[in-house]
């Protein structure tokens, strides 16, 4: 069975049975180098790289956006999992299962 047919199934059991199952898949998106610019001298100088980690339930088809600078923090397994956490309590999701899909991100 394929991955897309899984999450489509997985999807189905979410929007019937929202109690029981959660769905969500996970992206984190290329690193934005900001500020963005085209050309000057200002364009050979250091950058600030911009995360931004996307979340989306796929039973309610809503889109949830993180993002923070390397200032703050790297993009490596903690931080993805702070985003996954901070998407669970602040999204109040209680159902018996929750299912992630996610790229190797």
């Amino acid at each position: 069975e394929s991955v897309r047919e899984v999450l489509k199934d997985y999807t189905t059991k979410a929007k019937d049975s929202p109690d029981n199952v959660h769905v969500i898949t996970v992206d984190l998106q290329q690193t934005l180098p900001t500020p963005k610019l085209s050309s000057g001298p200002a364009f050979y100088k250091r950058k600030l790289w911009t995360y931004n980690v996307g979340i989306h339930n796929c039973g309610t088809g809503k889109g949830f956006m993180f993002m923070w600078d390397e200032s703050i923090a790297k993009r490596g397994s903690d931080e993805i999992g702070s985003c996954i956490l901070k998407y669970v309590t602040s999204a109040n999701v209680k159902a018996k299962k929750l299912v992630i899909f996610t790229d190797n991100c």
